[in-house]
């Protein structure tokens, strides 16, 4: 169970990392398209 841990937590926190950047990028994407209409 600890190396399938040790194994996985690295990836999570790569998801999670890219997660937050996708959603900064589609906001900031969004409120360019929301103020430009």
């Amino acid at each position: 169970m600890l190396s399938d841990r040790s194994y996985l937590t690295p990836n999570l926190n790569w998801l999670r990392t890219f997660i937050d950047v996708a959603m900064n990028k589609f906001l900031l994407y969004y409120v360019e398209v929301d103020n430009s209409s």
